[in-house]
């Protein structure tokens, strides 16, 4: 019987099967298939590349990591955005925007900076 052959690498190997089935069967050829090189266990480290290196300043917020940052509702963002009282975001597509953290987070010194309003 061939060895069967998947992602065309194949090992074949000996196995006894008397202790399996109490030694009524001898030794038979037996396909054991591989589905590829097993990743290196010693002397390596992985790495992962980045996909795109990028100044932290510059990454791009969802609205609820906004919400967080700033203590502010989804009405109270939008309700200031439209007052000219915080920053614009950015669309990167059709219907999604993304502030920069670099924005929010001048936004937020600026409130620091005022002081607690009286």
């Amino acid at each position: 019987m061939p060895p069967r052959i998947i992602n065309r690498v194949f090992l074949r190997k000996k196995c006894n099967w008397s202790a399996s089935f109490g030694g009524r069967l001898g030794d038979h050829d037996v396909d054991t298939t591989v589905h590829g090189p097993s990743p290196p266990t010693q002397g390596y480290t992985m790495r992962k590349k980045p996909i795109a290196s990028y100044d932290a300043q510059d990454r791009l917020l969802r609205r609820p990591e906004v919400e967080a940052m700033t203590g502010l509702s989804r009405s109270s963002i939008y309700l200031q955005m439209s007052r000219g009282t915080f920053p614009r975001p950015i669309y990167v597509t059709a219907h999604a925007v993304r502030w920069p953290l670099s924005a929010v987070r001048s936004w937020v010194e600026e409130r620091r900076a005022r002081g607690p309003r009286v």
